[in-house]
């Protein structure tokens, strides 16, 4: 499953139980006089309930949506037949029935299973056949209870449009967010690419207050991938990387700065010493499967009004100081020039 069917799942997982018991408590409470809604609701009992089982074994989402469509689109028609031709043509009721509370559960429910256009194209037809119903019946019908009708008509079309532009924002949104994902963040760790180390940097440098730049990367990196292969080089970046984040707070940002490269910007009063400190440690003591222990080097450098450039290489002359004396070691860039 991807993650919209899991989402999906999940929601049926809990909806569907709480529409099965409004349908136990219908049944209930239902009028013996009325055959048609004892026999609807109890298909719904057990088609709902057969529904939420069915979500336990595999591969059986859409078969869940397809069949709940299927029974309570046709149920929905059939009833809101009866509504139209017993309740307000023979009983002479003015109102649609509680019944009708439900319709823009429906409306959602068709959003959801189906895709956007299909959707709309489905809720107007079903739209449609409702008000064809109405229209067929509109002379027999009450003077309130036509105007009534007409209301829900209208309110129906509203649900219809409105819940279409709700999903068109929703998947507006979620492919924005796609969008900035693939532009400022690295499709193998997760964490931010230099595109957006840059766009935090500048945002740092507006906010005239102080922060570290901390690069830092893995120590004999290469031997790792040429040992063990890159699929196990990978990983290990990925796992350096979730035990760096794992390490820092809400003031503290981490992306890769290529291959097997990092880099944190922190804000933290205190300074970046002891926060880089223990993400060292954290990755020295780290135990990978088959691999011998990795280590990284790290070079700090603390904004002082220079350039975004000069602060980034006063990093990277840090970084290439940690290495020179020994590796797996946290070096400061102290001798600062303007």
């Amino acid at each position: 499953m991807n993650r919209y069917e899991t989402l999906k799942r999940h929601m049926y997982l809990f909806i569907l139980p709480v529409i099965t018991i409004a349908s136990v408590i219908g049944l209930i409470f239902s009028s013996r006089s009325n055959p048609f809604n004892i026999w609807m609701l109890s298909v719904f009992v057990v088609v709902f309930s057969l529904s939420f089982l069915l979500l336990f074994f595999p591969n059986t989402l859409k078969i869940v949506e397809y069949l709940n469509l299927s029974v309570v689109t046709i149920l929905h028609i059939i009833k809101f037949h009866s509504i139209i031709t017993l309740d307000m043509i023979v009983k002479g009721y003015s109102h649609t029935g509680s019944s009708t509370y439900w319709t823009p559960l429906i409306l959602v429910f068709i959003f959801i299973a189906l895709p956007r256009k299909i959707g709309i194209y489905y809720a107007l037809v079903l739209w449609s056949i409702m008000v064809y119903i109405g229209f067929d019946y509109w002379s027999s019908i009450s003077d309130k209870g036509t105007e009534r009708l007409l209301q829900y008509y209208l309110s129906i079309l509203v649900y219809i449009i409105l819940i279409y532009f709700v999903r068109r924002v929703i998947t507006y949104y979620a492919e924005k967010e796609m969008i900035e994902k693939l532009a400022y963040f690295d499709p193998l760790t997760g964490v931010a690419n230099r595109r957006k180390v840059y766009l935090w940097l500048d945002e740092s440098i507006q906010k005239k207050k102080d922060f570290y730049v901390v690069l830092f990367d893995i120590d004999h990196f290469k031997a790792v991938n040429d040992t063990y292969g890159h699929p196990t080089g990978d990983e290990v970046l990925k796992k350096i990387t979730e035990i760096t984040a794992s390490q820092l707070g809400e003031d503290d940002i981490i992306g890769r700065w290529g291959g097997e490269e990092f880099i944190i910007v922190t804000r933290r009063e205190k300074g970046a010493h002891s926060l880089v400190e223990q993400i060292r440690k954290k990755i020295a003591n780290f135990e990978f499967d088959d691999i011998p222990n990795i280590t990284a080097s790290f070079g700090i450098a603390k904004y002082q009004n220079q350039s975004t450039e000069l602060l980034l290489e006063q990093a990277d002359n840090a970084l290439y100081q940690a290495k020179s004396n020994g590796r797996n070691r946290v070096e400061t860039y102290q001798n600062i020039k303007y």
